[in-house]
């Protein structure tokens, strides 16, 4: 497998999100950078940093608590990766930094880039605890002692509370994607966990999203933290993507008729609009799994996959693999990958069925356009308008609607 995790810059245009200007253009050199970590982020790809990272590394490295907010895919990853490893003791078998993540596929994806950046670390030890694989493995990893552990929270806490996890010498607490991570779902098992934590350490948390409630409650956790953004002020969470809309014209209270007419228009799209990587994302597992099974049956056969919740962790993984590997071109999913999840190639996001709420659109389009790319397109398939403009964000401004392949306002 390739140690390569940064997005080639020359592919394609990018925005200026993710492209420094004229006058700040710099490297990662002149940032004065540990030559172990130059050394990595070079055989990693990283060529020069994001505007997020140019203002967010330094502070990192000063020790600071940060809220870091940028856009979906443009190198938050790397900004707690570089501060982790820059504290890093390489000689101390002792786990010095703690990551969190709200799913498996975040966590290992994460653990990815932490041994790309950190490849020329002698001995680097970073452990994944998720849960869905035998805690026996984890319980002999721990045992071996690590560096770096990144995980869920429901399985690090539970290692916390079977005494395999010390965390005395912990120096530098992650929350990734810490909008969702401060959801009621995981809010017992991220309190249980930080009250373990040394209270020396720095805290940093990342998201594309956050409300003002949030950024004030996650003052509890952290000491005078200071708010990242790349510009310096709000951040353009879907900046270069373009949004379409296709309205069905099958007006049926028949929920079958509905879902017959929302898979033609996903074919129709599939044939009709050129793409690298496609991920179509639907409310419900089942529906993942039968619709990947038809579009097999049409032609997709071998570059087709699903993914959802209700998979073993194992099979996930082989997915996830896939897809980044550019195994398969079309993933059929639920809001499990919605998040963090990096598939460079990804230029096209359909959502079969409408987001439960703003900031589910907002993470799931962001799969598309990463780092930068200018010419992703994201195509909504829904049957009812009303439905869809309800559950958008006024951050989306340009939405194209389209009617029987016709394309018929500006929004």
């Amino acid at each position: 497998m390739s140690s390569r995790v940064a997005h080639n810059l020359s592919s394609q245009p990018r925005t200026e999100d993710v492209i420094l200007t004229e006058e700040n253009k710099t490297d990662f050199k002149s940032m004065i950078l540990p030559p172990l970590i130059i050394d990595g982020l070079t055989k990693a790809g990283f060529v020069q940093p994001s505007p997020i990272q140019l203002k967010a590394i330094p502070l990192a490295r000063c020790g600071f608590d940060l809220i870091v907010q940028s856009k979906s895919g443009t190198g938050k990853t790397c900004v707690f990766t570089v501060a982790a490893l820059d504290s890093l003791n390489i000689d101390s078998r002792r786990l010095q930094t703690l990551v969190l993540a709200p799913t498996r596929e975040i966590a290992n994806q994460i653990k990815f880039v932490v041994e790309a950046i950190g490849s020329q670390f002698p001995g680097l030890s970073v452990v994944p605890l998720i849960g869905g694989l035998p805690l026996q493995k984890d319980r002999e990893r721990l045992m071996e002692g690590c560096h770096i552990v990144v995980g869920t929270p429901g399985r690090v806490r539970h290692c916390i509370e079977l005494g395999l996890i010390e965390l005395s010498a912990v120096r530098l607490f992650v929350l990734d994607e810490a909008d969702m991570l401060m959801t009621p779902s995981f809010k017992d098992d991220i309190n249980a966990i930080f009250g373990n934590l040394p209270s020396s350490k720095q805290v940093l948390v990342c998201s594309a999203t956050y409300t003002s409630d949030l950024v004030t409650f996650l003052g509890n956790y952290m000491h005078n933290p200071t708010y990242v953004t790349p510009s310096g002020g709000q951040c353009s969470v879907l900046l270069g993507l373009r949004h379409f809309v296709f309205i069905s014209t099958d007006e049926s209270s028949n929920q079958l008729r509905k879902l017959a007419s929302k898979e033609n228009q996903l074919m129709s799209i599939l044939k009709s609009v050129p793409f690298s990587q496609c991920l179509v994302f639907s409310n419900y597992q089942t529906r993942a799994e039968s619709i990947c099974q038809k579009l097999r049956r049409k032609g997709w056969k071998n570059c087709c996959e699903w993914i959802a919740g209700s998979q073993n962790q194992s099979t996930r993984l082989e997915v996830y693999d896939r897809v980044r590997d550019f195994k398969a071109r079309i993933l059929l999913t639920t809001d499990l990958t919605a998040r963090g999840v990096d598939f460079e190639a990804v230029n096209l996001v359909i959502n079969l069925d409408i987001p439960s709420d703003p900031h589910t659109y907002l993470h799931r389009m962001g799969r598309a356009g990463r780092f930068g790319g200018q010419e992703y397109c994201s195509h909504i398939s829904v049957s009812d308008r009303k439905a869809f403009e309800s559950s958008r964000d006024p951050q989306i401004t340009a939405l194209s609607f389209v009617l029987a392949r016709k394309l018929v306002c500006l929004a």
